[in-house]
């Protein structure tokens, strides 16, 4: 006889996470739970119905039959994980290919959007109830899946005022990142879109020009992107556009 919950060990959330614990006991029993990481006790709040949280916690629970507890303690901890600032509001252009070049090469090709040059751009549609609604996967767009290529993204964000910020993004496989025209970040890697990089930018009061570059080496490609402060909190005033 013990106590199950649908995770044992350590979990990365972010948003509202729901939590919901199960017994396996033919004899009934009761859960009792902590959040704090402290044991689980008679006098501990009694689980009746799943809860939210929207922190970080550490949830150890047991099953309990009156006074006495029956079995071990199930431990998880949970990482909060702030997604506040992600962009789901992108346009789209590529993919860009050279003969002879192979996906790490076209790290150091310019092609028309990093110019300032005229391109075709199509706008990002997420996936119908997606888990991760900020993802930009390369591999839905007809013409964009294949090797030693590149894909761009673009929009504009909206700070109220001149202020240092941070963009984090992610790609599989290399990045340029370019604020206003001025290139801040890059990284030629193969990878993939999980790992984030952190970059310090710059943001003018008003709408700014945000343009990712995306050099795929092998196999399916995407991106993500959040802006926060400079403190890592919620930007407050953030505005996106696809733009």
């Amino acid at each position: 006889v013990g106590l199950q919950h649908y995770l044992t060990g350590r979990m990365v959330f972010g948003g509202k996470l729901k939590v919901s614990l199960t017994v396996k006991s033919p004899t009934g029993g009761q859960i009792r739970y902590t959040t704090d990481d402290s044991e689980p006790t008679p006098e501990s709040p009694l689980y009746t119905e799943p809860f939210v949280y929207d922190k970080a916690f550490w949830l150890n629970a047991a099953l309990f039959f009156g006074d006495r507890k029956v079995g071990g303690t199930a431990r998880a901890k949970y990482d909060y994980f702030g997604i506040e600032g992600y962009i789901t509001e992108w346009l789209i252009s590529g993919p860009y290919m050279v003969e002879g070049k192979s996906g790490a090469d076209l790290f150091d090709v310019a092609f028309a959007p990093e110019k300032g040059e005229p391109a075709k751009w199509i706008p990002f549609k997420s996936e119908p109830e997606p888990q991760l609604p900020w993802m930009v996967n390369f591999d839905r767009y007809e013409g964009f899946p294949g090797d030693a290529r590149v894909a761009y993204i673009k929009c504009q964000a909206y700070s109220p005022k001149e202020q240092d910020a941070l963009l984090y993004v992610g790609t599989d496989d290399g990045v340029k990142v370019f604020i206003n025209g001025t290139a801040v970040h890059g990284v030629n890697a193969g990878r993939g879109v999980a790992e984030e990089d952190r970059v310090g930018i710059k943001l003018k009061e008003g709408w700014n020009d945000v343009l990712i570059k995306d050099n795929n080496w092998t196999g399916g490609y995407s991106a993500k992107a959040r802006i926060r402060a400079s403190n890592d909190q919620p930007l407050e005033g953030l505005k996106i556009r696809a733009q």
